[in-house]
């Protein structure tokens, strides 16, 4: 018998685990991830199905029940696919039991019905037949967006969503039918278009364009009706037009590029977190690069696209470069040389990273040389290889805290392994860094500047709101300040933007480069704009261009210091007018700072003004002589339009004002009626000489009244 003070051992808890279980599908997709912890499992998801559910996915299921909870906690279809989505009614036949279903967006497609091919569209019903039984036992639907999260198992697993942006599915569910034949017309779906401008919904698609604002998940019941599609051709002309191929695959780029991105964050032991990245079959990944510009530090990642082509900057196909920018520890590849897949090359791309590869099927060559393949012309890694496609078995990978082991051996090993080897020859490959991996660095970039912008947005919502209140608008409007950096600054520090604060040169030439807001222009010793304003929509520029057609002649003034040639472009001669009094017109037309309007605005306008209005030039201090370089009027006019008295009872008013510094002062509201109705007058009005500088210049008397006198003026037209 033991005595009181001898050793008596404790039972420890047992260590947490992951268990991922991609079963062998062919070319397909069906991937099982459990978080076991305390010998119960307190997590389950099924990502995918295969084409037709595996048997051995049931029989897991059966022979490691919960009894207290559903079989699976969330279902996720990651596009509707058929080597994706065609098991998915088995769920429902064999009886097992699952609270969530996340879906890609159905509605969004079922408006496309008049684009997409017919596969494609016999996807989409599939889908959203399932979808339907799915309601009908009260399971929740989900259409998540980039930004969503969910926790599981007391916020030890994380379930986020870093892609589709919600950006491209608002497009796509309510663009205008130009814009969404653009997007499906071409593979892969470009996606840099994201980073832009967001362009202005047509007044038909609001309602619906803001089911997606702000949002990152929407539902089936947030549409409530069927959207119908747009009129236009069918898509076996589009496919012809743009050399898709088969006209039964046309959108298929679409619904790819459209794959829910799944990261599962899973925490072990209260400590050790292990990143599981599920990307369907994701082929662009342009905007997600970028916004994650540091990788995504992945452990274990199934291949997307089966190991099949990926790209970076849209247009460029990148597989060294996403797998050198995703890094992945382990990597499981499903697919069995279908459509060539895997890419001859995703081995040994592999290699190069560090990767380990695991695949359902074994290989029957092994090469003990560089570049030696059992089929050198073989396009597919599943040829080169000699795998046997009758000899697949379904891969179990286990994750600890402390370790990561398979259940049969890696087709290629990763650098990950630790501990005593053989002297081995390394060949080194170097892969030239990605132009659009460079880029991608202005991932958190653009989030400073959409911050930005957001503040801009609301400093002109503040301020149009206090015009209403304002009997002064006119002259509010053209004096209304920019927004400085000091007061970003201030905010920026308030949100936690230190860095922001810190450095904001590139953010501002980021910001620049896509147009994101307006920046001052930078003057003197300054390295970075001062002054920053929202940036007019479409909709001012559609307004800009109603009011210059209501303009029916201008008289502006132009320096050069030599005449300008014959032939001499008239946006050449544009460019050396003083538009003082039209920039502050037209601001106090579209409510925008006058500096805006002459950086964003006016140069849209001048090649309408160089085309809808003749041009004759005359020299300013002597109208009688020939011009030959130096200060001149310019008179602009449309057809058949006479001069205006510029010294009548009502421009007298304008000749009582001119400018003293700084602010501008004008009438504004005169002006502006007679710029519409006679003529829009330059900066000429601001001199002190006040309205006996037409006299000097023109000498108009009772007998020759001043529109007489200028016509007789000595006028170059151009």
């Amino acid at each position: 018998m033991p005595s009181p003070t001898a050793f008596q051992p404790v039972a420890t808890a047992m260590p947490d685990n992951v268990r991922i279980l991609s079963f062998e599908v062919g070319h397909g997709e069906c991937t099982l991830v459990e978080f076991i912890s305390e010998r119960q499992v307190a997590f389950r998801c099924l990502l995918d199905a295969g084409r037709v559910l595996p048997a051995a996915l049931l029989d897991h299921l059966k022979s490691n029940p919960r009894p207290e909870s559903p079989d699976l906690d969330v279902v996720v279809l990651s596009h509707v696919d058929n080597d994706h989505q065609g098991g998915l009614p088995g769920l429902l036949e064999a009886g097992i039991s699952f609270r969530e279903y996340l879906s890609p967006c159905l509605p969004a497609f079922k408006r496309l019905r008049w684009l997409f091919g017919e596969r494609v569209n016999r996807a989409v019903d599939r889908a959203f037949a399932f979808e339907q039984q799915l309601r009908s036992h009260k399971v929740a639907v989900q259409y998540p967006l980039e930004g969503f999260k969910s926790r599981y198992a007391s916020s030890r697993v994380t379930l986020s969503i870093i892609s589709p942006a919600a950006r491209l599915i608002k497009t796509l569910a309510s663009g205008s039918p130009e814009r969404v034949s653009a997007l499906v017309s071409n593979s892969p779906t470009p996606l840099q278009w994201l980073f832009e401008v967001d362009e202005p919904v047509n007044e038909d698609s609001q309602a619906l364009a803001a089911v997606f604002d702000g949002r990152v998940t929407v539902c089936p019941e947030d549409f409530d009706t069927f959207l119908p599609g747009p009129p236009g051709p069918p898509a076996s002309s589009l496919a012809q037009q743009h050399s898709q191929g088969d006209p039964d695959f046309f959108g298929n780029a679409t619904l790819n590029d459209t794959s829910l991105i799944v990261v599962l964050d899973i925490l072990l032991d209260g400590v050790h977190r292990k990143r599981l990245l599920f990307p369907g079959d994701q082929e662009n990944w342009t905007y997600v690069a970028a916004q994650h510009p540091a990788g995504l530090g992945i452990d274990v990642m199934k291949a997307p696209h089966h190991g099949g082509r990926v790209y970076l900057r849209d247009k460029d196909e990148d597989l060294p470069g996403v797998y050198a920018w995703l890094r992945p520890k382990t990597v499981i590849v499903s697919a069995n040389g279908q459509y060539d897949l895997p890419r001859a090359s995703f081995r040994d791309v592999l290699r190069t990273v560090g990767g380990s590869l695991l695949c359902a099927h074994q290989r029957t060559f092994e090469a003990l040389s560089a570049g030696a393949m059992k089929q050198p012309t073989a396009t597919s890694c599943f040829q080169s290889m000699g795998c046997d496609r009758g000899r697949g078995r379904s891969v179990t990978v286990t994750l600890t805290a402390d370790s990561e082991s398979a259940d049969l051996p890696a087709c290629v090993q990763g650098s990950g392994i630790t501990g005593l080897a053989p002297i081995v020859v390394l060949r080194q490959d170097v892969t030239v860094p990605s132009e659009g991996l460079l880029r991608y660095t202005y991932g958190e970039l653009d989030r400073h500047a959409t911050w930005i912008k957001d503040r801009l947005d609301e400093a002109r919502r503040e301020f149009l709101n206090k015009l209403k209140k304002t009997r002064t608008a006119f002259d509010a409007i053209t004096e209304q300040p920019l927004t400085s950096w000091r007061v970003l600054a201030a905010l920026a520090k308030a949100d936690g933007r230190h860095d922001l604060v810190a450095d904001p040169d590139p953010v501002l030439k980021f910001a620049r480069s896509q147009h994101v807001f307006w920046c001052a222009p930078v003057t003197g010793y300054r390295a970075s704009p001062e002054s920053f304003a929202s940036l007019p929509a479409a909709a001012d520029f559609n307004a800009a261009r109603r009011w210059l057609k209501s303009i029916p002649s201008l008289l502006l003034i132009v320096e050069s210091g030599n005449r300008f040639p014959t032939g001499t472009a008239r946006v050449e001669i544009l460019q050396h007018a003083d538009w003082g009094v039209f920039d502050h017109l037209l601001a106090g037309k579209l409510k925008h700072p006058a500096p805006v309007i002459a950086d964003e605005v006016r140069p849209v306008l001048l090649p309408l003004i160089a085309a809808d209005y003749s041009f004759r030039l005359c020299h300013f201090n002597y109208p009688d002589s020939h011009y030959d370089g130096g200060k001149a009027f310019l008179l602009l006019q449309r057809d058949s339009v006479v001069i205006p008295d510029l010294l009548s009872p009502e421009w007298q008013v304008a000749w009582d004002w001119h400018a003293h510094g700084s602010p501008f002062k004008a009438p504004w509201k005169i002006l502006a009626k007679l710029a519409s109705e006679q003529m829009l007058a330059g900066t000429y009005l601001q001199t002190p000489y006040g309205r006996d500088a037409l006299f000097n210049r023109f000498k108009p008397s009772t007998t020759t009244p001043l529109p007489a006198a200028m016509h007789k003026a000595r006028w170059v037209t151009y």
